[in-house]
């Protein structure tokens, strides 16, 4: 292999490690500004297995409360602009319920979290069909089919 070429290699190599650490650093505790720290403190006070992370000028922490993972979007300011969460199907709106079981009788459902981006509810989980065949559905709070695509 050319002198040339070794160069190439290890420059994108380089390259693509340092977009990797820059798109997204873990952060410790005391890393994290204090008024998004005090923010997730008082909402989230069972919290366990606490993860920061700073991305695209995000604070992101991945959590769990009891069995349920959560994870939760901070900006700058401390406000909250995302959280996703696992979830039970006793936890699905009836309306969301009724439009699944509408489309896909007899289906079983997996992989149910609610998401919260800046008060806009959707709901995105996995059905198997009575076929067999799996899809991913994403659904407002009324029920309606944002999308729904093969997995």
């Amino acid at each position: 292999m050319s002198e040339l070429k070794k160069w190439v290699i290890l420059t994108t190599g380089l390259l693509l490690c340092s977009y990797t650490w820059a798109s997204a650093q873990e952060l410790r505790r005391n890393q994290v500004p204090s008024v998004i720290l005090n923010r997730f403190e008082t909402e989230f006070r069972n919290a366990r297995d606490v993860e920061w992370e700073r991305k695209l000028g995000l604070y992101e922490v991945e959590f769990e409360i009891g069995p349920w993972e959560h994870e939760v979007h901070y900006d700058r300011d401390g406000t909250k602009v995302y959280h996703e969460q696992e979830i039970g199907e006793d936890k699905l709106p009836q309306p969301v319920k009724d439009a699944i079981r509408q489309k896909y009788p007899d289906c079983r459902l997996s992989d149910m979290k609610r998401i919260d981006r800046k008060g806009q509810i959707t709901y995105e989980l996995e059905v198997k069909t009575a076929e067999g065949r799996e899809r991913e559905l994403i659904l407002d709070e009324k029920g309606t089919i944002r999308s729904d695509k093969r997995d």
